[in-house]
């Protein structure tokens, strides 16, 4: 009796084991068990307009011909970051299934933490989703659909591209000059205003051999910014002060505060072509580290960095290639 008990012992074990080597050879340790959201296709350039919402506070980015404004206040919008946050949103790709246990603190989806995204065209509601903690993969992002509980792995880290108040997400270039259209350069300094106007010296036809040439007489064919009195500038000066001001970006706008409530400037430097570009920077406090400025492309005063403003505000006499200059 013991006998046979021992061998239906040995039996089951046997059926036992060939069950467990059964499911370990059939198995699948990269299946998926779930399926991921289909998300709908999105056209690039459908979406008009934007809302970025975190913890009550809400962010709009409306498209107004081609130009992206910042809603409420009508800021125009840096294009680089607009472009970067709408790639996300129509590109949006979910990658892997995280959480469907409803607790979204630790992947920064809850409501004090999480960004919520809202897209629209025209007529509807494109795309809504919110934006999380980016993953430790650092190429990864949290995120989570409204319409579905579940916590999803979206390609790449993103968060930060919404993370953003609203100085953020402004354009900080203050002024933007085609510097071949420029002819002149006015510069206006303690109480004195001097105008250097561009000279191309032409190349004479047939000229034989190289003549010898005095330092302040530009070569044939090159540009030169000569003073009212004929006498030439410093070029390299003068060049070097366009080359900032045609493409100027400041640190950040004066709130509070209108273009009106700024007199009296430092230095003023005039960009003269078919129409007048204007740069004023005025005097900064001790305390400040930059220095105040408006432009006239722009409706805000703004703050130039020190290494920007004193990089324009040459001092008159080494443009004007005075010798020992004092000022």
């Amino acid at each position: 009796m013991r006998l046979v008990t021992l061998k239906k012992e040995h039996i089951i074990l046997g059926v036992v084991i060939a069950a467990l080597l059964l499911y370990l050879v059939l198995r699948n340790p990269d299946r998926i068990n779930y399926q991921l959201p289909d998300l709908p296709f999105i056209g690039v350039g459908t979406i008009s307009r934007l809302e970025i919402a975190k913890a009550g506070q809400m962010i709009g980015l409306e498209k107004k011909g081609d130009q992206w404004l910042i809603q409420p206040q009508g800021f125009s919008a840096d294009p680089d970051r607009v472009k970067a946050i709408m790639d996300i949103v129509t590109g949006l790709t979910l990658t892997a299934l995280v959480s469907e246990s409803g607790h979204y603190f630790p992947y920064g989806l809850d409501p004090e933490n999480a960004i919520h995204i809202k897209a629209y065209d025209p007529q509807r509601l494109l795309r809504e989703f919110s934006v999380g903690n980016d993953a430790s993969t650092y190429s990864h992002t949290f995120v989570k659909l409204a319409t579905d509980p579940r916590v999803f792995h979206a390609k790449k880290a993103f968060r930060s591209d919404f993370d953003q108040k609203t100085d953020g997400l402004r354009d900080k270039t203050v002024l933007r000059v085609d510097k071949a259209q420029i002819v002149a350069i006015e510069i206006a300094t303690a109480g004195a205003r001097v105008l250097f106007t561009k000279n191309i010296k032409p190349v004479e036809a047939g000229a034989g051999a190289m003549q010898p040439q005095s330092q302040a007489t530009p070569p044939a064919g090159e540009e030169s910014w000569l003073m009212a009195d004929g006498k030439p500038g410093n070029g390299a000066e003068l060049n070097g002060i366009l080359d900032s001001a045609s493409q100027l970006a400041c640190e950040g706008f004066i709130e509070g505060k209108t273009k009106a409530d700024f007199r009296e400037p430092l230095y003023t430097v005039t960009l003269k072509g078919a129409k007048d570009f204007q740069l004023a920077i005025f005097p900064k406090t001790e305390k400040e580290i930059s220095y105040p400025a408006v432009s006239s492309e722009n409706p805000y005063p703004f703050l130039l960095s020190a290494y920007k403003a004193e990089g324009v505000m040459k001092k008159l006499a080494v443009l004007k290639n005075e010798k020992n200059p004092a000022n």
